[in-house]
Protein backbone atom coordinates (compact mmCIF):
# COMPACT_ATOMS: atom_id res chain seq x y z
CA UNK A 1 0.00 0.00 0.00
CA UNK A 2 1.60 3.21 -1.35
CA UNK A 3 1.17 6.41 1.32
CA UNK A 4 -1.15 8.22 -1.00
CA UNK A 5 -3.60 5.17 -1.02
CA UNK A 6 -3.00 5.24 3.05
CA UNK A 7 -3.61 8.76 3.48
CA UNK A 8 -7.16 8.26 1.16
CA UNK A 9 -8.17 5.51 3.61
CA UNK A 10 -7.23 7.69 6.98
CA UNK A 11 -9.02 10.15 5.67
CA UNK A 12 -12.42 7.73 4.41
CA UNK A 13 -12.17 6.27 7.66
CA UNK A 14 -12.21 9.79 9.24
CA UNK A 15 -15.33 10.71 7.07
CA UNK A 16 -17.25 7.51 7.89
CA UNK A 17 -16.56 7.59 11.91
CA UNK A 18 -17.42 11.69 11.91
CA UNK A 19 -20.98 11.16 9.93
CA UNK A 20 -21.63 8.21 12.12
CA UNK A 21 -20.77 10.33 15.47
CA UNK A 22 -23.53 13.30 13.79
CA UNK A 23 -26.16 10.41 13.27
CA UNK A 24 -26.10 9.41 16.68
CA UNK A 25 -26.43 12.72 17.89
CA UNK A 26 -29.00 13.48 15.28
CA UNK A 27 -31.27 10.39 16.68
CA UNK A 28 -30.58 10.52 20.16
CA UNK A 29 -28.58 7.39 20.31
CA UNK A 30 -25.75 8.71 22.00
CA UNK A 31 -27.31 10.91 24.92
CA UNK A 32 -25.04 13.73 26.36
CA UNK A 33 -22.37 13.87 23.74
CA UNK A 34 -21.25 17.39 22.94
CA UNK A 35 -19.25 16.34 19.86
CA UNK A 36 -17.91 19.98 19.60
CA UNK A 37 -15.38 18.46 22.50
CA UNK A 38 -14.66 15.66 20.13
CA UNK A 39 -12.57 18.13 17.60
CA UNK A 40 -8.95 16.69 19.49
CA UNK A 41 -9.93 13.46 18.11
CA UNK A 42 -9.07 14.47 14.53
CA UNK A 43 -5.81 15.20 15.54
CA UNK A 44 -5.41 11.51 17.10
CA UNK A 45 -6.72 9.88 14.30
CA UNK A 46 -4.38 11.69 11.68
CA UNK A 47 -1.40 11.03 13.70
CA UNK A 48 -2.62 6.99 14.03
CA UNK A 49 -2.93 7.18 10.43
CA UNK A 50 0.85 8.20 9.90
CA UNK A 51 2.10 6.60 12.36
CA UNK A 52 0.38 3.07 11.44
CA UNK A 53 0.41 3.88 7.75
CA UNK A 54 3.71 3.15 5.12
CA UNK A 55 7.00 4.84 6.84
CA UNK A 56 9.06 7.18 4.97
CA UNK A 57 12.68 6.97 5.43
CA UNK A 58 13.42 10.62 6.45
CA UNK A 59 10.26 10.83 8.60
CA UNK A 60 10.27 7.10 10.27
CA UNK A 61 8.11 8.23 13.76
CA UNK A 62 5.38 10.34 11.43
CA UNK A 63 2.59 10.93 13.75
CA UNK A 64 3.45 10.82 17.28
CA UNK A 65 3.66 15.24 17.58
CA UNK A 66 0.13 14.82 16.07
CA UNK A 67 -1.36 12.00 18.54
CA UNK A 68 0.86 13.71 21.05
CA UNK A 69 -1.17 17.08 20.79
CA UNK A 70 -4.50 15.55 19.88
CA UNK A 71 -4.20 13.29 23.46
CA UNK A 72 -3.23 16.80 25.39
CA UNK A 73 -6.32 18.86 23.95
CA UNK A 74 -8.74 16.05 24.35
CA UNK A 75 -7.69 15.80 28.21
CA UNK A 76 -7.82 19.72 28.32
CA UNK A 77 -11.53 19.75 26.66
CA UNK A 78 -12.35 17.66 29.17
CA UNK A 79 -11.14 19.17 32.28
CA UNK A 80 -8.53 15.99 32.91
CA UNK A 81 -5.37 18.46 32.43
CA UNK A 82 -5.29 21.90 31.81
CA UNK A 83 -2.90 23.46 28.97
CA UNK A 84 -1.35 26.11 31.71
CA UNK A 85 -0.16 22.74 33.69
CA UNK A 86 0.76 20.55 30.98
CA UNK A 87 3.57 22.98 29.30
CA UNK A 88 6.16 20.46 31.10
CA UNK A 89 5.02 17.88 28.58
CA UNK A 90 6.34 19.62 25.81
CA UNK A 91 9.68 19.11 27.31
CA UNK A 92 9.58 15.56 27.96
CA UNK A 93 7.89 14.95 24.31
CA UNK A 94 10.75 16.98 22.90
CA UNK A 95 13.63 14.88 24.81
CA UNK A 96 11.55 11.85 23.57
CA UNK A 97 11.59 12.82 20.07
CA UNK A 98 15.68 13.30 20.17
CA UNK A 99 16.13 9.99 21.56
CA UNK A 100 14.19 8.21 19.23
CA UNK A 101 15.46 10.35 16.32
CA UNK A 102 19.18 9.39 17.55
CA UNK A 103 18.37 5.31 17.62
CA UNK A 104 16.97 5.91 14.60
CA UNK A 105 19.94 7.39 12.96
CA UNK A 106 22.44 5.01 14.99
CA UNK A 107 20.54 2.13 13.14
CA UNK A 108 21.31 3.36 9.92
CA UNK A 109 23.66 1.09 7.76
CA UNK A 110 26.86 1.95 7.95
CA UNK A 111 29.32 1.78 5.18
CA UNK A 112 31.87 0.04 5.51
CA UNK A 113 36.27 0.87 6.56
CA UNK A 114 36.72 0.85 2.55
CA UNK A 115 33.72 2.90 1.92
CA UNK A 116 34.44 5.49 5.11
CA UNK A 117 37.99 6.56 3.50
CA UNK A 118 36.47 7.35 0.27
CA UNK A 119 39.76 6.35 -1.02
CA UNK A 120 39.99 3.06 -3.85
CA UNK A 121 40.21 0.26 -2.35
CA UNK A 122 43.58 -2.19 -3.85
CA UNK A 123 42.38 -4.53 -6.24
CA UNK A 124 43.75 -7.80 -5.96
CA UNK A 125 46.55 -9.55 -8.70
CA UNK A 126 47.22 -5.49 -9.58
Amino acid sequence: MDRNQAQQITAGLLLVALGLVFLGKRLDLIPGLDISRLWPVILLVIGAGKFFGPRDENHPRSGLWLMFLGSLFLAHTFRIMTLDRSWPLFIVAGGVSILLGSRTRSCAVKPSAGEQSGAPTKLEGR
